[in-house]
């Protein structure tokens, strides 16, 4: 009889499900250990720190975060505009005096500012994603050869379609 309806054919049913089950652990393992190996494989300059919390206090020349205390950072991932930078130094300065979670990116540079990752805490804002959403900041790795936040890129592409900031013309 087919289907396993016999003692033999529900044996030969069990040793498809053992087999697909294997593979499919076996899977698994695979996909751990890519995950494990692209880890360990991030370039140095996007390896993430420790996570720390600070809170915003100013706005220094190009964008310049000046930190509660007493540190500085950039923000990992953009350009500060230099052609006018008044909107997004107002926009970065709603958010002072909130508390924000910073994740640093591979060293410091040759001024001592750490570039970072930074959200506000009570809103879970990212500060890079919300300058480049609204067109006010451009993407760019900086003096780094990598792009640590290539995602950044589809909101500059949203922005610049929606013809937002920097990307609005006449």
């Amino acid at each position: 009889m087919a289907g396993g309806s016999e003692p033999g054919g529900v044996r030969v049913q069990h040793v498809r499900i053992g087999r697909i089950l294997g593979w499919a652990n076996f899977a698994l393992v695979l996909a751990g250990s890519a995950q494990a190996e692209a880890t360990r494989f991030v370039v140095p300059e996007c390896r993430a720190g420790s996570t720390r919390q600070d809170a915003l206090t100013g706005v220094g020349e190009r964008g310049e975060l000046i930190l509660a205390s007493g540190s500085r950072a950039i923000l990992g991932g953009i350009r500060w505009p230099v052609e006018d930078d008044g909107a997004a130094r107002a926009w970065l300065l709603r958010h002072r005096d909130r508390p924000l979670e910073l994740v640093p990116r591979g060293e410091a540079d040759r001024w001592g500012r750490a570039q970072v990752d930074a959200a506000v805490l009570d809103e879970a804002v990212d500060l890079a994603g919300g300058l480049i959403a609204e067109g006010l900041a451009y993407v760019d790795a900086g003096e780094r050869d990598t792009l640590c936040r290539p995602a950044l890129l589809s909101l500059e592409t949203e922005a610049r379609g929606a013809a937002r900031g920097l990307w609005r013309t006449g």
